[in-house]
């Protein structure tokens, strides 16, 4: 994969968790505090963002697309039609109602979805063939993460049971603490001087999985959805972003 297409697909990802916590934000407010103006900025924004997610489903051919254009295309239309409407006959408590209900259907059904549609595609069809650093440890420690979250993960999203967290975060732990451990001694050993950033990373991923350790026997399904999302962004983030960008200063190093 290109430096280009990676940093495109890096913008998409910050640009998305942006934009769900916005139209969040607004669904969640009260009818008083709607403001015209910043639902037309926000219509604007989610054109803009939709434009560029569609450029990125067609360029790697995501079988759902047609389904999200029409979705989206719906959606920023019965905006569009409230933004205009407000624009002649002031933005009413009728019409800000509507928008709140158009942006809670819209986070839930399309956005929302993203997480566990397009994410994971991306990660399975694309990134699986750019994950390999050359460095065999580190390499196959990647493939096997890869492999439990397609054949346990994504499996039990729906339905998931406490057992099944349970499990999933075990994993993570044993999975981190070896991991990790590994690949910072590489890094220290071959004088990367990026190690303390690339270091922090890995603390945050583990305080994660430590936040949500703390949260089994509430609701197991979203909390099973929030390691899938976080897994996900991980991969794209952290896997094709840091370690690249370090197996290339170890590949460099090793020539000399």
């Amino acid at each position: 994969m290109s430096e280009e297409n990676l940093l495109r697909i890096e913008l998409f990802t910050e640009t998305y968790e942006t934009i769900c916590k916005k139209v969040e934000s607004i669904s969640e407010n009260e009818i008083d505090k709607l403001n015209y103006l910043e639902i037309k900025s926000l219509a604007n924004e989610l054109k803009n963002f939709h434009k560029f997610f569609w450029n990125l489903m067609e360029t790697y051919n995501f079988p759902d697309k047609e389904t999200y254009r029409t979705l989206t295309d719906n959606y920023l239309k019965e905006l569009g039609e409230i933004c205009f409407e407000a624009e002649i006959y002031n933005f009413k408590d009728t019409l800000k109602q509507k928008v709140k209900d158009i942006l809670t259907n819209y986070l839930d059904n399309c956005l929302l979805n993203i997480d566990n549609t397009f994410l994971p595609f991306l990660n399975n069809t694309i990134f699986l063939k750019n994950l390999t650093l050359g460095i065999k440890l580190l390499d196959a420690q990647h493939r096997s993460l890869f492999v439990f979250i397609d054949k346990f993960i994504s499996k039990v999203i729906e339905n998931a049971t406490k057992d099944d967290v349970e499990k999933v975060v075990q994993y993570l732990e044993k999975y981190a603490d070896k991991h990790f451990h590994d690949e910072e001694t590489i890094m220290k050993n071959s004088g990367y001087s990026e190690a303390e950033s690339h270091i922090a990373e890995h603390k945050k991923f583990k305080n994660t999985i430590a936040h949500i350790k703390s949260q089994i026997n509430g609701n197991n399904s979203e909390l099973i959805e929030q390691i899938f999302k976080g897994l996900n962004e991980w991969l794209i983030k952290h896997i094709l972003g840091s370690d690249k960008s370090f197996a290339a200063f170890y590949h460099e190093k090793s020539k000399n």
